[in-house]
């Protein structure tokens, strides 16, 4: 029979075991994106120092050239301790009847995981706006070099085969405090739930994605390339390139979550709290490539809009006829000519002989010649 003084100690195997199983049950993200350590101190330091030049050439006899190393800038990581706790009276344990106690830790344990992948998260949420060590944000596209001129790595394209393309493109244009290429190369996709789908396109599609011409798409080569959804990014458009040898993207952990109870004897309120302590940041921006996401690829793009009729279509020609391009359209490469199977809008056109484009305002369709 349970007493006033060890209720609490009756429940806390149980209610420890579902803190640690709910927990758990997710797959965590921030350890996919940042080297996880474990500190002994109340802050951690990392300092930046400048890099070496090329060597230059030595000729006989002639003395070796050496040369300074420069003092940089400091990246603090300070530890922040979170908590949250429960009471659970003496009464409720008594007339529990329908599980509501065992619900508690559940709550505090998810509460404790939100907490460690939203801060985490928010390093690349606030990665366009947030200042961080070198006085300019994560993602920016002047980085003072120690030994001076300016580094990048922040670009403004949608997640396109174009967008890779000059993401892949300024992250392999990466160089150390002298200036040298560090030979950076993405390895990593990082993305919103809302952008999975578009990932998989892009990365999966055999001719370019969301156009009508028969291009092959070259992100379709990019099997190194590995997608990470992350469930706590804000912004639906923004995304990120990471190389994951050469990023510095790090998390903390000083105390890792715990479960403890202690029992108050007049009143009988049994209390249970859920404690970590972490810290999270960057000590470079190298290794990292971030868009934002608002320019649109300058490839065309599909002529379909959201409710799925045509705003534009493209118009593929046969000899001197030519045929407005609908969903669906396939291109018979033998035979040079567009095979239409399901058509929204269709009409013919002769004497022409380049590709043309035909737009529709309302009930009128202009014809141009494609760029």
């Amino acid at each position: 029979m349970a007493t006033s003084d060890n209720f609490q100690k009756l429940l806390y195997p149980g209610l420890r075991k579902i803190f640690f199983d709910t927990y758990t049950e997710k797959a965590e993200e921030y350890s996919k994106i940042y080297h996880v350590n474990t500190s002994k101190r109340a802050t951690e330091e990392d300092h930046h120092v400048s890099g070496l030049g090329m060597w230059e050439e030595k000729k006989r006899s002639e003395n070796i050239s050496y040369e300074d190393i420069q003092d940089g800038l400091s990246v603090f990581y300070r530890h922040k301790a979170y908590a949250k706790g429960i009471q659970v009276e003496r009464e409720l344990y008594d007339d529990d009847q329908y599980g509501v106690i065992n619900k508690l830790p559940k709550t505090i344990a998810r509460g404790g995981r939100a907490t460690v992948e939203t801060i985490s998260a928010d390093v690349l949420n606030e990665g366009f706006s947030v200042s961080g060590y070198d006085s300019t944000t994560l993602f920016a596209t002047n980085h003072p070099l120690i030994k001076g001129g300016t580094g990048s790595n922040k670009i403004t394209r949608v997640l396109s085969p174009q967008g890779l393309q000059e993401g892949l493109l300024l992250m392999s244009q990466q160089t150390d405090e002298a200036g040298l290429k560090i030979q950076s190369k993405a390895d990593k996709l990082i993305i919103p739930e809302e952008l999975e789908w578009t990932a998989y396109r892009v990365l999966q599609s055999a001719q370019l994605p969301g156009t009508v011409f028969n291009d092959k798409n070259p992100a379709k080569g990019l099997a190194s390339l590995k997608v990470i959804v992350m469930s706590y990014l804000n912004d639906t458009r923004a995304w990120f390139l990471q190389d994951s040898s050469l990023h510095e993207m790090t998390f903390f952990w000083r105390v890792k979550p715990e479960f403890a109870q202690k029992s108050e004897f007049d009143n009988m309120v049994a209390k249970y709290r859920g404690y970590l302590r972490f810290s999270v940041g960057y000590s470079n921006w190298r290794g990292m490539i971030g868009s934002t996401g608002e320019v649109a690829s300058d490839w065309p793009e599909s002529p379909w809009d959201t409710d799925g009729d045509p705003e534009y279509v493209y118009v593929g020609y046969a000899g001197t006829a030519i045929t407005l391009l609908t969903n669906g359209v396939t291109y018979d490469e033998d035979a040079n000519v567009f095979i239409v199977p399901a058509v929204v809008d269709m009409f013919t056109f002769t004497d022409v002989a380049e590709p043309m484009i035909a737009t529709k305002t309302g009930d009128a369709w202009t014809i141009e010649e494609v760029d």
